[in-house]
């Protein structure tokens, strides 16, 4: 149920920005982003005070890399495909994700943007080799400039899984390498 209300909802975002968009450039490679950072994990806890809940009480340290794939349907909406590794003790996670980020602000030195998107992630060797879960992804960052083709960007990801173990709060600095503008 909830799963056909999500596919609903970005059916009729994606036909609202046909009709509302403005020409815009073909798909290709404007930019690369390369990442590191940590993700807080949450495990479900019981105390007696105060019952079932949970606390950020875990960490992964965090690798990726995304690319920036230009402006999709609106000028300011773009693609932005990449891959995350994260690491705890013996635990690997590969994440493929396909975000898109909309800027909402822009200048000569440095553009905010917000996104949505979905994760995959392949393995977990603690639970099985063949275990596959979906996340839904929301990046909220900063970009700034420092040179031509050159900057630096802040990202903060909320991942929300179907497991409170796999969901997490990702937070990343790196760089960013093409076209800032």
């Amino acid at each position: 149920m909830i799963q056909t209300k999500f596919f609903v909802v970005v059916c009729a975002a994606f036909c609202l920005g046909l009709f509302f968009s403005k020409p815009t450039e073909a798909i290709g490679l404007s930019g690369a982003n390369i990442k590191a950072g940590v993700n807080l994990t949450r495990e479900q806890s019981y105390t007696f005070y105060q019952g079932v809940g949970g606390e950020f009480d875990s960490h992964q340290w965090v690798a990726g890399t995304s690319l920036d794939l230009g402006s999709i349907v609106l000028p300011n909406l773009h693609f932005t495909p990449g891959i995350d590794i994260a690491v705890q003790s013996q635990l690997k996670v590969y994440v493929i994700n396909t975000d898109f980020v909309y800027f909402f602000h822009q200048n000569a030195k440095g553009r905010g943007y917000a996104g949505a998107g979905i994760g995959t992630r392949l393995l977990r060797p603690d639970v099985g080799a063949t275990d596959t879960q979906i996340s839904l992804n929301v990046p909220i960052g900063f970009q700034r400039k420092l040179g031509t083709g050159l900057g630096w960007f802040g990202e903060i990801k909320l991942v929300i899984a179907d497991d409170e173990r796999n969901s997490a709060l990702q937070f990343s600095v790196g760089l960013t390498l093409g076209s800032l503008e």
